[in-house]
């Protein structure tokens, strides 16, 4: 299983057998008006509270011979733009992230029936072609243009369950040292 947190979106999705989807969900925190001016921060407490019956109602529901889960972590930022000059940063965003990937963390580490968790570094996930995605993870708007089996995915809303399935996959891969020879 793979989760993606975020400020403002979680995806969790279930990856059965590496590729196949067995479920996804994405959460949603804003509960402002667009356009309005509301800080991250402190991250809403029915948020946490709604991501992390989410992911209990995916792990309760996986019938899986080994159940591992990887979230994703948070980096550092750049302070520097392209062309290297200095940028200005609003951590917001990022302190909000951590604490929803720190919170999901801990009760993922401490539940029963988890085999393994792992903390995955955060970078390209979500990003690969379209095409390298179960069909469940690309909206039929996204299926549209010509040649979009091999276009990099975009920044839709669906990003965050595609990079949920690249983290369930990126602990899959940590954990293979860890699996019993049968």
């Amino acid at each position: 299983m793979g989760v993606d947190p975020g400020a403002e979106h979680t995806g969790i999705v279930a990856a059965v057998c590496g590729d196949r989807v067995g479920s996804l969900t994405l959460h949603t925190h804003r509960t402002v008006e667009r356009g309005t001016k509301a800080g991250m921060l402190p991250v809403e407490h029915t948020y946490i509270e709604r991501v992390l019956l989410a992911v209990g109602a995916v792990t309760g529901g996986l019938n899986a011979e080994r159940l591992i889960v990887g979230v994703e972590g948070v980096r550092a930022p750049s302070m520097r733009d392209e062309v290297g000059k200095r940028k200005p940063f609003d951590p917001e965003p990022l302190i909000a992230t951590a604490y929803v990937a720190g919170v999901v963390m801990g009760v993922v580490a401490s539940t029963d029936g988890i085999d393994a968790s792992y903390l995955v570094e955060p970078g390209g996930n979500g990003h690969a072609a379209y095409g390298a995605y179960p069909m469940d993870l690309v909206s039929p708007a996204e299926r549209l243009r010509e040649g979009w089996a091999g276009r990099p995915a975009g920044q839709g809303i669906m990003r965050h369950v595609r990079s949920a399935f690249d983290v369930a996959r990126a602990a899959e891969r940590l954990d293979r040292p860890n699996r019993r020879q049968g």
